[in-house]
């Protein structure tokens, strides 16, 4: 008898730490223009990381681009959780071709520091030359 309540203590303390280990991240939406020399950039990706350098923590986002737009929301797209981040930026010319489906880099990937607010949100960016 003793043994089957020290089993049933067991379980509903393990079930309660469990529970309180699983932090839920409240995450936010990011959409807008991407242009670079003052162009909408075709094609290509943006991929949202904390700006680690400036002690931010936390998970990555991720966009598509299309037509010189991005949006969390959606494509496979990945909500951040708003702060300092580092958008980090591969553009394309969108012309497929046998071997680049996606079409030529139009630059080197670039990293743009972003603070990003906590809260759904249009950011519009401009891509620098450097």
């Amino acid at each position: 008898m003793l043994h089957r309540w020290s089993v049933a203590v067991f379980v509903l303390v393990a079930l309660i730490a469990a529970s309180g280990c699983e932090k839920k991240v409240q995450r936010f939406h990011v959409w807008g223009k991407i242009t670079y020399q003052g162009q909408p950039i075709p094609a290509g990706s943006i991929t949202f990381d904390p700006d680690l350098q400036a002690g931010a923590d936390g998970p990555q986002g991720f966009a598509i681009i299309k037509n010189g737009e991005f949006d969390t929301r959606k494509d496979g797209g990945i909500a951040t959780v708003g702060g300092k981040y580092m958008a980090r930026v591969y553009a394309t010319d969108g012309v497929a071709g046998p071997e680049i489906p996606n079409g030529r880099p139009l630059f080197p990937e670039r990293s743009i520091p972003q603070d990003l607010p906590k809260a759904d949100g249009e950011l519009n960016i401009d891509v620098p030359r450097k």
